[in-house]
């Protein structure tokens, strides 16, 4: 296996969680936090997670000092929440992919999908 320098190695660092950014730890739960940047950027119309940090260690800062995306305008409330239980420290809250199936699913039955509006102005 190659051996990555620093400086060889360019990392998500805007979709990585705590245990990443510090301890090079990758797995299930890791997955699920970037997900939540994931469902965060479709929240959002497709914006960048923390555009206006550009730099690197500012963005391993805000994470780990528990700063969190803020909620996008036309998500819903049950979503947004939904994106921080995927941003939870300690990641043993963070949902397995039964749960986030179970919300969804619920949220398309209940609430007529995830997004308060329609977004067909917006997209063009």
């Amino acid at each position: 296996m190659p051996k990555w320098s620093q400086e060889q190695c360019v990392l998500p660092l805007k979709w990585m969680p705590p245990e990443s950014l510090t301890r090079g730890i990758f797995q299930f739960e890791s997955d699920m936090w970037s997900f939540g940047v994931f469902l965060w950027e479709l929240a959002s119309l497709g914006k960048a997670p923390f555009v206006d940090v550009n730099n690197s260690n500012e963005i391993i800062r805000l994470v780990l000092s528990g700063e969190r995306l803020e909620k996008p305008t036309r998500c819903r409330l049950r979503l947004y929440k939904l994106m921080m239980q995927c941003w939870s420290s300690p990641l043993k809250l963070r949902p397995s992919t039964d749960v986030l199936l179970e919300e969804f699913d619920d949220m398309i039955q209940r609430d007529q999908g995830p997004f308060i509006g329609n977004f067909q102005h917006e997209l063009h």
